[in-house]
Order: structure tokens, then sequence, then C-alpha cells
């Protein structure tokens, strides 16, 4: 599924190429104090992608790429899952 593949950037210089995305879904929400982007977003990869310098924590501001469409889009790890060698990350965008 060639559409699914996604990549992780993390200090704005190591990546994790190999990553699967639900698809990266930016809405524009109003509330009470202004206009911000809510993104919908989950992504997976192999928790072996981790590195000493390559670390993925529930808090951290990381970029992710859908690579068909090829875009960074900026996201904070909102949750974070561990089961069976796979990483799931949850995200929200920075400003939420």
């Amino acid at each position: 599924m060639p559409s699914a593949r996604a990549q992780i950037r993390v200090n704005k210089r190591d990546v994790i190429a190999k990553a699967l995305s639900s698809g990266i879904s930016l809405a524009t929400t109003e509330d009470d104090q202004g206009t911000f982007n809510a993104a919908d977003v989950t992504v997976r990869c192999l928790a072996s992608s981790e590195t000493a310098t390559v670390k993925l924590k529930k808090g951290d501001v990381v970029e992710v790429m859908s690579v068909p469409v090829g875009t960074w889009v900026s996201l904070r790890i909102l949750s974070r899952k561990d089961s069976a060698g796979i990483i799931v990350l949850g995200f929200e965008t920075p400003n939420e």
C-alpha cells in the first residue's frame, strides 16, 4: 500500500524512513481562543527504528511526512503505545 508510507523526522535531522500512516488530515477549527489546525494522524513504526539519538516520547514535537504527498508537517506526540515490536503514535498539532 504505497499511499500509507510515511517518514518521521526527529530533531530536525534524524529520519525514521520506514513508517505507516493513516494519512495526515488537518482541519481548521475555531474556538474561543482563535483559529488553529487540528490533526487526525496515527503513525506506526518498528520499535527497532529507535536509536540512542532517535527516541519518540509523548509531548515531543516531530515532523511527519506522507511519502506520496511529500510535505513535512510539525506534530506533537499525543499518545504512544508499544506492542509486539511496533510503536503506534497518535498526534496533535503543536498549538492545540
